[in-house]
């Protein structure tokens, strides 16, 4: 009965192949796997990984990873570097909303120096934020490199932006930024951990945000993911804040699956993510191309809805407008082909290989 220590990465290529396995607890950044095999003699598994010590890095570098990761990851907010604040001189992050679902919404990312990171450094750079001409805003997002944060300490931050009136309010230690950017956006990190150099103008590193590929289809249908992000796919439709917005939000994300282009009607680029047909996975491709017909399915009910009154949006045409009405028949065959539009997604991000 062969012990075998891996990451829990390389112990999950092995599971498909396995007969039996027994999953014991977490050891640190190890997984401790007994694996029974009647068929052939285990397997040694060779992938590791390694934790990532942003302590090591220079504050500018961790920055950069930072900025990069969320254009690459939120593309619902155009990002940008704000000010000097602090006294380590550190830059934050300030996201303005450029799609319907944002609109006048501001994201602050307060990257923190990792040896100087307390709660005073996190209220302090709050409140430059919000005494500067962007205002208070409405997500907050504190990212550190230190590799503990206590609860206390993040207890305090958020109790702090509550009585702010900020409801969204998330603090990331090193390991937590880690472990998103594996999920989401490891191709970052392998540049990053390697030593390349981002560089440190916004559009400079908005470009190379979206030039890197990723490094596994599970990493490019977790980029597809944003365009599925919204109240589109998220409330029930006669909740929908705005009806022509819902149709918008449909079509955007039909031609994220077709071409990767994200862009709004004037033609302004939101951002650049990976198509259906980038992935290699056969299984995974044939849910995403299930999942783009179904998006036209939709398309195609809504289009119908209106020429047969179904679907009335507000006379006045606001693009915005919270105003319309919808049958409800037209609402029912509207959720359940939004349902299998979800269904299929999910079976794609269930299937997609990680990396190799």
């Amino acid at each position: 009965m062969p012990v075998l220590l891996a990451s829990v990465e390389a112990a999950a290529d092995c599971m498909e192949n396995e007969r039996l396995l027994d999953k014991k607890p977490w050891e640190g950044n190890l997984v401790v796997l007994i694996v029974y095999d009647t068929m052939s003699s285990p397997k040694r598994l060779t992938r590791t990984v390694s934790s990532v010590h942003f302590e090591d890095f220079g504050g500018s570098n961790f920055e950069r990873l930072v900025l990069a990761y969320h254009i690459r990851t939120e593309p619902c907010f155009d990002f940008e570097w704000y000010g000097l604040v602090g006294k380590d001189k550190g830059r934050d992050i300030i996201g303005a909303g450029q799609i319907p679902d944002t609109k006048k919404q501001v994201y602050l990312i307060a990257c923190a120096n990792w040896q100087e990171f307390t709660t005073a450094k996190a209220t302090s750079d709050l409140d430059a934020c919000i005494s500067s001409p962007h205002g208070c805003p409405n997500k907050v997002r504190f990212v550190t490199g230190s590799p503990k944060v206590s609860a206390a300490m993040r207890d305090d931050i958020k109790t702090y932006c509550k009585n702010k009136n900020i409801m969204e309010c998330q603090v990331w230690s090193g390991p937590d930024l880690e472990e998103h950017i594996r999920a989401n956006a490891e191709s970052l990190l392998k540049r990053f951990h390697d030593g390349e150099e981002f560089p440190d103008a916004k559009d400079d590193l908005r470009q190379l945000a979206y030039e890197i590929p990723p490094t596994s289809d599970a990493e490019a249908v977790s980029l597809i993911s944003c365009a599925f992000d919204r109240r589109a796919f998220k409330d029930e439709i006669h909740r929908e804040s705005s009806i022509l917005a819902f149709r918008q939000a449909i079509e955007d994300t039909y031609c994220v699956l077709q071409t990767g282009i994200w862009q709004t009607r004037a033609g302004v680029l939101i951002a650049r993510l990976p198509s259906k047909h980038a992935i290699s996975d056969p299984t995974t491709k044939r849910y995403l191309n299930d999942c783009a017909g179904h998006l036209e399915r939709l398309m195609q009910l809504y289009d119908a809805g209106v020429r047969n009154k179904e679907i009335n949006p507000c006379i006045c045409d606001a693009p915005d407008c919270p105003v319309f009405t919808i049958t409800e028949a037209a609402s029912r065959e509207i959720e359940e082909e939004r349902r299998q539009v979800l269904t299929s997604f999910d079976r794609a991000k269930k299937s997609a290989p990680g990396p190799s």
